[in-house]
C-alpha cells in the first residue's frame, strides 16, 4: 500500500466512523448496539499493540540503565553492520527522516558513541562511524534486546517463534512498510 493509499484508506474509514447512524422513524442519531460492535479485545491489532507496548516499555527500561533510547540502538546496530557510511545511507537504513536521524547522531556524537568526519571527495558529505566507546558498548546492548525478547518470546517454541517473525514479515512486505520501529 503506498502512502497515497493509505492516505485514502485512513479517510474512507475516518468519514464511515464518523458518520451516525440515523434512526428514519424519527431523523435521530441512534448510538451502535455492543452486539453490532463487538469486544475490543476481538481485534488482532488490539492484541499486537498490547503486547508490543509491553514489549517496548521494558526494552526502553532496560536500554536507559545504559543511557540510550531504542532509536539510538537502532542507530549504533545500522553503523555496527555498515560503517563508515553516509548519513544518507544511514537515513535510509533506519527509514526515518533526515532530521531526525540529523538530531540522532548529534546526540550520539555528544554520547562519545560515534564520530562523523568531512568526506575529502566532497565537503558537503560526512562519513559516520561507531567510536570505539561505541563498539565496545553494543555487546551490552546486544544482550539487553536478547533479554528483552528471551523475557517475552522465551516460551515460544523455535516453530512457533518462526512462524510469529515470518507472519510478522509477510504483513510488512504486503503493506509495504518501509519505516524501521523506532520509538
Amino acid at each position: 500500500m503506498t502512502t497515497i493509499d493509505r492516505v485514502n484508506y485512513d479517510q474512507t474509514v475516518t468519514k464511515k466512523l464518523r458518520k451516525p447512524q440515523i434512526n428514519p422513524e424519527s431523523k435521530k442519531p441512534t448510538s451502535p448496539t455492543k452486539s453490532q460492535l463487538g469486544e475490543v479485545d476481538s481485534y488482532l491489532g488490539y492484541w499486537l499493540r498490547f503486547v508490543s507496548n509491553q514489549v517496548t516499555a521494558s526494552f526502553q527500561q532496560r536500554l536507559a540503565t545504559q543511557g540510550v533510547s531504542v532509536a539510538e540502538w537502532i542507530a549504533l546496530r545500522v553503523l555496527c553492520n555498515l560503517a563508515p557510511c553516509s548519513s544518507t545511507r544511514l537515513v535510509q537504513e533506519m527509514g526515518m527522516d533526515k532530521g531526525v536521524v540529523s538530531r540522532l547522531t548529534d546526540r550520539l556524537e555528544k554520547q562519545g558513541l560515534i564520530k562523523r568526519e568531512v568526506s575529502p571527495v566532497d565537503r558537503r558529505f560526512f562519513s559516520i562511524e561507531l567510536t570505539p566507546q561505541g563498539c565496545n558498548l553494543i555487546p551490552a546492548l546486544t544482550k539487553i534486546a536478547d533479554e528483552n525478547d528471551a523475557f517475552f518470546f522465551g516460551h515460544l517454541s523455535k516453530t512457533e517463534s518462526a512462524t510469529l517473525i515470518n507472519t510478522l514479515k509477510d504483513l510488512v512486505s504486503r503493506h509495504g512498510f518501509k519505516a524501521k520501529p523506532v520509538d
